[in-house]
């Protein structure tokens, strides 16, 4: 099956003046194919509940389902409101990086391993901040990085590894107009950070537990975080995050960069059981005064933070049996922690005293 969008339609024109045109040239396509028998000797059974599966002894039915898809969502015509939660992020997709990229290649992965002395452990983690800091400040804020980082953008690409992980790359800007300080939306950013299992649980439904392990004076935290997601799958994520405000009064700025545990000897990861998220990723913040709306007006257009965020997760293979149904939710599912988290600072932000 084909589908494309209709560029012009002289009967049913497009409405760019109040509504936003999505554009899709894509196809689906369907085969199938029996899976060996396990040395079964049952008679034929008949059609599944599901319809896609008909055990009997040549083995059951297997379709495949392969999908192919070119996304494009215009730019507004009229105002939309950066402020309110549902409008606040319009997806635009494109490709930013090849999918042959890996974790250990993206510019804010570094390996971290932790022992089981607590001093070592602090020491590593502290040894690594101010270069993850620097380096993370650096990509972030590279020149062309993000184009146009006044508006609210966001890009995102999705893909599978040769080895089953699903991976996913994230780049965005996002504006809150009409704050205080940039102080005010940093301190958004750390109270998800310190509270995102209640964040995760109520907005997805899941199950989420936060442990914390370690807070080096507010500048490093060790965190491990499990989620039961709708198919009961447990997904763990052991993460460490360096955040960091400077600048002073003058030029304020802020960053807070999460990096993954790669190994750790005290809390190891359970493969057996759970499913591994990683995530290798940063944001800054940094602020200016919009114009007035009115040139002749002495007063400027409010203070206005941009948040710029870029990110790479990863979900390991699982290790386990799973359902294709459950495995489809984990892939439909691997950047909602990041929604979660935007949604959670601007109702931080804006939230009425």
């Amino acid at each position: 099956m084909a589908i494309d969008s209709i560029d012009e339609d002289e009967l049913y024109p497009y409405f760019p003046s109040e509504r936003v045109r999505l554009d899709t040239s894509g196809a689906i396509v369907l085969t199938a194919n029996r899976r060996k028998a396990k040395g079964s000797s049952q008679k034929p059974s008949g059609l599944s509940v599901e319809g896609l599966a008909v055990p009997n002894a040549e083995g059951e039915l297997v379709v495949t389902l392969r999908r192919a898809a070119f996304l494009k969502l215009y730019h507004p015509q009229f105002p939309v409101s950066e402020a309110t939660p549902d409008n606040g992020t319009l997806v635009i997709i494109y490709f930013v990086l090849s999918s042959q990229i890996d974790q250990q290649s993206y510019p804010l992965y570094t390996r971290i391993n932790l022992t089981k002395d607590w001093g070592e452990r602090r020491a590593t983690l502290m040894e690594v901040r101010e270069k993850k800091l620097r380096d993370a400040y650096e990509f972030i804020m590279a020149p062309g990085r993000f184009p146009n980082s006044e508006i609210t953008r966001h890009s995102y690409q999705r893909f599978e590894t040769a080895g089953g992980d699903i991976c996913c790359v994230h780049l965005q800007t996002v504006q809150f107009p009409g704050v205080e300080s940039l102080r005010q939306v940093f301190d958004a950013v750390m109270f998800y950070v310190q509270n995102m299992e209640i964040s995760i649980s109520e907005r997805l439904g899941h199950i989420t537990v936060r442990d914390d392990y370690d807070s080096i004076e507010g500048s490093v935290y060790n965190t491990r975080v499990l989620s039961t997601n709708q198919s009961g799958t447990v997904i763990e994520s052991s993460m460490v995050a360096f955040p960091h405000v400077f600048g002073g009064d003058e030029e304020p700025g802020a960053i807070v960069v999460v990096d993954s545990v790669d190994e750790d000897e005290l809390y190891p990861y359970l493969p057996s059981a759970r499913v591994r998220r990683d995530i290798s990723g940063a944001i800054a913040l940094t602020s200016s005064r919009r114009k007035a709306e009115d040139a002749e007006s002495k007063d400027d257009g409010g203070l206005v933070v941009t948040m710029r965020r870029a990110a790479f997760l990863k979900l390991h293979h699982p290790q386990f049996p799973i359902s294709e149904d459950a495995q489809q939710e984990m892939m439909a599912g691997i950047a909602q922690w990041g929604d979660v988290m935007i949604r959670t600072i601007r109702d931080v932000v804006y939230m009425t005293p």
